[in-house]
């Protein structure tokens, strides 16, 4: 049986994953801890008012302190395997052991030049390739920390452990086929693997597999029923599925569990106004907005169930609080122009349906960019090189300062082998996000 304390430095560890929000072309959807410190994703998806891009909430642990409670867990408790403990490897254990030192001390870049002195002379040493990938994805090394985790998982086929963290690696890249295939096979050897059942799902929502996806909630509900962001993702998955009644038991579920949970209210508003229930989705969603001013999804949906209720002096006045908050999302000036319209503006409504069309025209770039951003991610992943490299540049038309286009394209560039624009575009990410940094052997020259 495993050891609880060391289960629970494993969660502190993977919280080390969801430092970073946004990567080469892939956003993770919020993260958040329930009281058990199970780390559970929700989408804070509302379609109907154009939210569907997803946003980070993080809880986040020291990055030293959790780098060295890995290596505590290798090195202090003995877990380095027999081949790193031979005689001819002691220069390994000590690079190793020194990268603890600079963990500690959040010295990172001396933790990865420790680590690979130490993957030199133990290429055969999972700990070392793991704690390495981890140190990497802290610095925003991402593909070379796939690439360890990837070795590592090659190296102990059943660790399930590196699996989940391989698979929460591949999720950040956007390769979310990967991470399914490597959350399955963890299941497979352990069925009650709540983060692995929990991200299994996540990559279901994120493909619209609203139906497996759904599954998967249910089966981490029955295995731990005291996670409120499990209920959460069932709801949006039945949502989607139109089957509200469930969609609707489930959100009650987790605001039971999550009182404080703007998301959940929201949703069940909007399932309590598809149904019809006019009154009863505005009780619902003025509370939401009282008890979190800040949260815009609440107020848009608000707007429209009070415009079809025809309150339309209590729309306007909401919508133009929400444009305070958000001046340039395009669904509140639509929604200012419709109010006009019927209220007899037709300047004012004329007026705001200009800018709604304004703001809608770049709102459908960013999306055809990102899609364009996936797809082209995709392609590069199967090595299709001049058609990923046409869909990076088209991104790049839609929007020149898309970090992730401009990654992803330098990734492209260097596998044609021309590195003068593979360094021009790596460049270019790092100056919009210093977050995207180039895998580690190209800026050492290789390939």
């Amino acid at each position: 049986m495993e050891d609880p304390a060391r289960r629970g430095v494993w969660m502190l560890i993977d919280r080390t994953y969801l430092l970073l929000s946004q990567t080469a072309g892939c956003l993770i959807p919020a993260v958040r801890w329930s009281s058990r410190a199970t780390c559970c994703f929700h989408t804070a998806e509302h379609t109907l008012r154009g939210w569907s891009r997803p946003t980070i909430s993080v809880f986040e642990s020291s990055p030293p302190v959790v780098l060295a409670l890995v290596f505590s867990l290798t090195v202090g408790a003995g877990l380095l395997d027999a081949e790193a403990r031979s005689a001819t490897l002691d220069d390994a254990d000590s690079h190793y052991k020194q990268a603890e030192v600079y963990a500690q001390q959040g010295h990172f870049e001396d933790v990865i030049r420790e680590l690979e002195a130490a993957r030199k002379l133990s290429p055969l040493s999972p700990q070392v390739h793991r704690a390495l990938g981890l140190a990497l994805l802290h610095e925003g090394y991402l593909v070379d920390a796939v690439t360890e985790l990837r070795k590592t998982v090659s190296l102990e086929p059943g660790n399930s452990e590196a699996r989940s963290q391989l698979a929460m690696t591949s999720m950040r890249a956007g390769d979310f086929e990967g991470a399914t295939g490597e959350l399955q096979d963890v299941l497979a050897s352990n069925p009650r693997d709540l983060m692995a059942r929990n991200n299994l799902g996540l990559c279901y929502l994120h493909e619209s597999r609203w139906e497996e996806a759904a599954h998967a909630y249910r089966q981490l509900i029955s295995l731990d029923p005291a996670i409120p962001e499990a209920f959460y993702n069932l709801g949006v998955a039945l949502k989607h599925r139109d089957e509200f009644e469930d969609a609707a038991a489930a959100l009650e579920q987790a605001v039971e569990l999550r009182a404080d949970f703007p998301e959940a209210k929201t949703d069940l508003g909007e399932i309590l106004w598809q149904e019809g229930r006019l009154d009863e989705a505005a009780t619902q969603l003025r509370t939401v907005c009282q008890m979190h001013p800040n949260f815009t999804p609440a107020y848009y949906l608000l707007v429209e169930v009070l415009r079809q209720k025809n309150d339309f002096t209590g729309a306007s006045a909401l919508i133009q609080a929400t444009l305070q908050l958000d001046p340039q999302n395009p669904s509140a000036y639509q929604e200012l122009a419709m109010i006009d319209k019927q209220r007899g503006d037709i300047d004012g409504a004329a007026a705001a349906f200009h800018r709604a069309e304004e703001l809608k025209k770049i709102s459908r770039s960013l999306q055809a960019a990102r899609l364009a951003i996936d797809t082209g991610a995709e392609l590069l992943r199967h090595g299709e090189l001049p058609k990923s490299i046409a869909k990076f540049e088209f991104a790049l038309k839609l929007d020149p300062n898309l970090a992730a286009a401009h990654f992803q394209l330098g990734l492209a560039s260097w596998s044609q082998h021309n590195r003068p624009r593979a360094t021009a575009e790596f460049q270019k990410a790092l100056q919009l996000d210093p977050h995207l940094k180039p895998p580690r052997n190209f800026v050492a020259g290789a390939r």
